[in-house]
């Protein structure tokens, strides 16, 4: 073999690796692909949504929407893709501080998102989707994102099926959500209250105790995390009770601290000592699990539960 063709032969494995272990960086733009049905736009500062062109790039700000039994699928770059699902709206935006960082905004709607596992590693690239309750970071994985609303309720269920991710919100965070789990994230516009519910395997949840240290809580199905906020009267302190709810029933000792009040929730939490309202939450979505031993795919729906407060939530 002359040095001439040894040369071509490295060259071209290396092409070949680079091809295959290196994911491509998110684009400036992003594109809307494989529409189904109705799909429209509305771009940054526009009023008016119009129709969606199958193919074109997107500036960051703009938002979409599908129609009914319509669907699309937005790609970030080749490899990272979000696919859109019916009665769906979101807004696609850059990261605040980090233009490597892209936002989905989900306000109503079913999206599944799917990562190159090799993202991070070589492109310093990220995403982010932001619901009422909740803010999943993801990397390199697959999962699904739903968000709807009952009555003044917000309820996001998220299902990681590929990798990992990390969901955090107001005075919370988890730092692993591994693949095989489901939770749903409940809350009101005001911030007053927030339930996390396991629907399916375990993770670790994060929050501050009594004396304001961090505490760390195993979840496993059908554990229930519920957090209470109020107003301290006087002064900019927001007083918070976590209370955990174990599978079996059994509720552990609540935690109690305090914490500076957020400048949005100045005028939207309720004071201290007013009585808390009823939270029924008949929904925690629809989660679909397909078994070892059958191809076939259910889809189970949990039962309604009591109101937040009132003994225990199923």
């Amino acid at each position: 073999m002359t040095r001439l063709v040894r040369i071509t032969t490295l060259l071209f494995l290396v092409c070949l690796v680079s091809t295959t272990a290196f994911s491509a960086p998110f684009e400036q733009l992003f594109r809307v692909m494989k529409i189904s049905g109705d799909c429209e736009v509305k771009p940054a500062g526009a009023r008016k949504f119009i129709k969606a062109q199958e193919g074109k790039a997107y500036a960051y700000g703009t938002t979409v929407r599908t129609g009914r039994k319509s669907s699309a699928l937005i790609q970030l770059s080749a490899g990272n893709e979000c696919r859109v699902l019916a009665k769906a709206e979101l807004t696609m935006s850059d990261g605040i501080t980090n233009p490597k960082l892209k936002v989905i905004h989900l306000t109503e709607g079913k999206i599944e998102v799917e990562l190159e596992e090799m993202l991070t590693e070589n492109t310093g690239n990220s995403l982010n989707v932001e619901t009422a309750t909740a803010v999943c970071g993801a990397i390199g994985t697959k999962f699904s994102c739903e968000a709807h609303k009952e009555q003044d309720i917000n309820v996001v269920v998220f299902i990681v099926t590929h990798g990992s991710t990390t969901i955090f919100g107001m005075n919370y965070a988890i730092d692993q959500v591994s693949a095989g789990t489901a939770l749903s994230v409940s809350g009101d516009d005001a911030g007053s209250f927030t339930r996390i519910k396991t629907l399916k395997g375990m993770f670790d949840i994060e929050y501050k105790d009594s004396q304001g240290n961090p505490k760390v809580v195993s979840t496993e199905k059908n554990s229930i995390v519920k957090i209470w906020r109020r107003r301290a009267k006087g002064g900019n302190l927001i007083i918070i009770t976590v209370i955990v709810t174990e599978p079996d029933g059994n509720t552990l000792p609540a935690d109690v601290f305090t914490d500076q009040l957020p400048e949005d929730k100045q005028d939207k939490l309720p004071i201290d000592g007013e009585a808390k309202p009823k939270r029924r939450i008949k929904f925690d979505g629809n989660i679909t699990v397909t078994t070892t031993t059958s191809t076939t795919t259910t889809t189970t729906q949990p039962r309604s539960i009591t109101p937040i407060g009132k003994g225990r939530s199923n």
